[in-house]
C-alpha cells in the first residue's frame, strides 16, 4: 500500500514483499458502506454541506454504522480484520501465493463483506473474533498451482474454497476441481 503515515508503517512496506495497490483496500473497504459509492458522492456533492442523512439505508454489512458516522469503527474493525488475515493468511504464506496478490486480498475482502453483518450483529468485531472465524480456512494452500491465475476467475474459486471451508457454502456447491481444498 502507497501511503504511509509514520515511521512504522514506512519499514513495515520496505520490508515486504507483498504489494497492493491502494485501490484494493479501498474498494474493499467501499463494498462494506456502500453499493453504489459514486451515487453517495453525487447525492453529498450536490447538497452543500450536507450530511450522510441525505443516503439512503442499504444493504452493506456496516451501511449503518457508515451512516451514523461511527468512522472510528469502521477503522477499528477493518483493521481488525486485516489484522486477522495476516495472522492466518499473509504472514504464514510463501511470497507466490496467490492469498497474498490482489485477486487473493480481494477474495478475502468478498469474505468480509459476507460474515461482516453477522459479527456485526453480535457485537464482537475484535481480531479474536475475526481470526476464530477465518481459522477454518487459514490451512489452505493457495501457493498450489490450482490457484495460479492472476484473473476474476481465480478470486472467484479463492472466495468459493473460503466460504465452503467457512461452511457459507456446502462442498457440492464446488466443482470438483477445488473439492480437494475442502
Amino acid at each position: 500500500m502507497a501511503p504511509v503515515n509514520d515511521f512504522a508503517t514506512a519499514a513495515m512496506v520496505r520490508n515486504s514483499d507483498m504489494k497492493l495497490s491502494f485501490a484494493v483496500i479501498v474498494g474493499g473497504i467501499l463494498r462494506m458502506i456502500s453499493s453504489n459509492p459514486k451515487e453517495d458522492a453525487n447525492k453529498l456533492k450536490l447538497r452543500a454541506g450536507s450530511t450522510r442523512s441525505v443516503l439512503s439505508p442499504g444493504k452493506p454489512p456496516l451501511r449503518s454504522v457508515y451512516l451514523k458516522g461511527n468512522d472510528a469503527f469502521i477503522y477499528g474493525a477493518t483493521r481488525n480484520f486485516l489484522n486477522a488475515c495476516d495472522e492466518l493468511f499473509w504472514i504464514p504464506a510463501p511470497a507466490n501465493s496467490f492469498i497474498r496478490k490482489t485477486v487473493g486480498v480481494q477474495a478475502l475482502f468478498d469474505v468480509f463483506r459476507e460474515i461482516a453483518g453477522t459479527m456485526l450483529g453480535t457485537g464482537d468485531m475484535t481480531k479474536n473474533a475475526f481470526v476464530a472465524a477465518l481459522q477454518p480456512a487459514a490451512a489452505v494452500d493457495f501457493a498450489n498451482a490450482h490457484f495460479n491465475d492472476a484473473s476474476g476467475s481465480n478470486r472467484t474459486r479463492i472466495r468459493r474454497i473460503i466460504r465452503a471451508r467457512l461452511g457459507l457454502i456446502g462442498v457440492d456447491d464446488l466443482p470438483d476441481a477445488d473439492k480437494q481444498f475442502v
